[in-house]
């Protein structure tokens, strides 16, 4: 293993020496000069006897060394754009839906009076509770906004007119409006 660690950080002194993107003069001769001399110097050999892996482990050390700064790198790059794609994502879709609210505030009148006629015409009845009429989410998907923005004019709705006894509930799984018959 001391020869695999060991061929590690030549590895990676190798690598950090002639890194992509360094120009010539920013390279000094010194460097190159002292690292062709670890690598491949009579010291190194010596330090391996014959007929032993220790020399494997080196070589292997070696390259490990050299690719796993760079690699590393371009991983911690490539997790960092991918988080700024989701972000752009999330954003996208919290302004959307920012903007569809603004939207059903601007036009809440014409929405109201759908919702409305929606829950008196086509409501449905329940043998479950009785006296009491609904519409859930599908019966107003012709409006055109997401869903949580429709559930978003259910709520505002219900809390509208509580008064006439229509309330905002998860019926059957979906987000349902419940009139009460009086």
């Amino acid at each position: 293993m001391s020869g695999f660690a060991f061929g590690l950080i030549i590895g990676y002194l190798s690598w950090y020496a002639f890194r992509p993107g360094e120009t010539p003069e920013s390279v000094p001769i010194q460097k190159i000069a002292a690292l062709l001399a670890v690598i491949g110097g009579a010291t190194v050999l010596a330090l391996f006897p014959a007929g032993t892996a220790l020399f494997e482990y080196y070589g292997l050390g070696l390259a490990v060394g050299f690719f796993f700064s760079p690699i590393s790198k371009w991983t911690r790059a490539s997790l960092q754009l991918l988080q700024a794609s989701l972000k752009k994502v999330i954003y996208a879709k919290e302004d959307r839906y920012k903007q569809e609210i603004k939207d059903i505030e601007e036009n809440w009148l014409k929405i109201e009076r759908l919702v409305r006629q929606k829950l008196d015409t086509s409501s449905k009845a329940d043998e479950r509770i009785p006296r009491v009429d609904y519409i859930d989410i599908t019966d107003l998907q012709e409006l055109p906004y997401s869903q949580p923005s429709i559930e978003f004019v259910m709520r505002r709705f219900a809390q509208m007119h509580v008064r006439d006894g229509v309330e905002y509930r998860v019926w059957d799984g979906k987000p349902s409006l419940l009139k009460k018959r009086w």
